[in-house]
């Protein structure tokens, strides 16, 4: 086994005016804007971008929030909520395709719509937002006079309305729970060695620039406005949403497996809804508990997956649409079908039952405690 990787979180950056999430939704306009008049993109850090094209138009705390992940150095880091995705072969970031897809939401929906499109995907991809929920709904952090913080202009402070408990320790906030955190991140790394995260958030001359919580409140005034916080911090989302993958550890809630299959063919797919089959059927496997650590190779895990989908596809479980070739590293292709490595299809909620029965075949039964 490799070396563990190490994920480091960038300070917490959200839009700065909590009232105002919109001031994000103008500024990725703004940048698709520039991109258009020039052609290109070649914006190198958050502090450039913000000199250079978003001065006037987004306050600087606000900028890093937009930046997704940097993994060109040893340790990969994970600057905010991913907005904006690093191009590797120019070395500069650019829109994201969930930029462009909020945009388009925010532009052609009605404003209850669009907000909650936002708040659901920065409950995915917000890890400090996600860190705050998993904190609340335990009762490790707690959020004191919301009410009262939420209807006046004040900061959300530690210690008067945010309460750490014995965790004031930023080394201590992520041990054990990296993968919830993480959220729809956590599929993009490798887990053939441990995954760790740590807060990085250096201390700086400016308390602004170093690490602060009070950047959280507005996040949390977006949920609040759509009636999905409580006032102790704990969410209450619709029944529908707390079933989503990404979610459920926020909750407490059970995901059924259908959608915790829908929701990887997302995280792993493309604007077309194709995805790669191997790697969603071995973080399939791995969320499942059928093989803690499954590998692509392994006889056992092939036959599995073979067993699975064809199963599915015959009673219908699984309604298969496309299916394409792939590269090398997309692994084998359906029923190891070099032709078939990329899908588009279809889960229907009868997908359990399959699932289930398939899984009792095998010598490492199904596990729930995490479904």
């Amino acid at each position: 086994m490799s070396a563990s990787q190490t994920i480091l979180i960038g300070r917490c950056s959200f839009w700065p005016e909590a009232r105002d999430p919109e001031a994000w939704l103008r500024a990725l306009v703004t940048l698709a804007q520039a991109a258009e008049q020039s052609g290109t993109q070649t914006w190198t850090s958050p502090r450039l971008l913000g000199n250079a094209v978003l001065r006037g138009h987004l306050s600087r705390r606000g900028i890093p929030g937009l930046f997704g992940l940097d993994d060109t150095a040893a340790s990969a880091v994970l600057l905010g909520v991913g907005f904006l995705e690093l191009n590797a072969e120019r070395s500069a970031w650019q829109l994201s395709n969930d930029a462009q897809n909020i945009l388009t939401l925010w532009q052609t929906v009605d404003h209850r719509q669009a907000m909650e499109h936002l708040a659901l995907f920065l409950l995915c991809r917000s890890a400090w937002l996600r860190l705050a929920s998993i904190k609340f709904q335990s009762g490790v952090w707690q959020l004191c006079n919301w009410d009262k913080l939420k209807a006046s202009n004040g900061q959300l402070r530690v210690g008067k309305s945010l309460l750490l408990a014995s965790e004031a320790d930023p080394a201590t906030w992520l041990s054990g729970i990296e993968e919830p955190v993480l959220g729809a991140w956590w599929p993009q790394f490798s887990h053939d060695s441990p995954v760790t995260a740590q807060v990085h958030a250096p201390k700086t001359a400016k308390p602004d620039d170093g690490l602060s919580l009070s950047p959280l409140k507005s996040p949390l005034y977006l949920l609040d406005s759509l009636g999905w916080l409580d006032p102790s911090g704990r969410l209450r989302l619709p029944a529908s949403l707390a079933q989503q993958l990404f979610l459920r550890s926020l909750t407490g809630a059970k995901a059924s497996r259908a959608s915790v299959l829908d929701q990887l063919t997302t995280t792993f797919g493309d604007h077309r809804g194709v995805f790669p089959l191997e790697p969603v059927m071995l973080r399939f496997a791995e969320a499942l508990g059928v093989f803690p650590h499954p590998v692509a190779n392994e006889s056992a895990f092939i036959a599995w997956t073979d067993r699975l989908l064809s199963e599915s596809i015959r009673v219908g479980a699984i309604e298969l649409f496309s299916a394409e070739p792939g590269q090398p590293r997309h692994g084998r292709g359906l029923f190891g079908d070099v032709q078939q490595k990329l899908l588009r299809w279809r889960v229907h909620e009868d997908f359990d039952e399959v699932c289930t029965n398939v899984a009792s075949s095998f010598s490492q039964p199904v596990t729930t405690t995490s479904l």
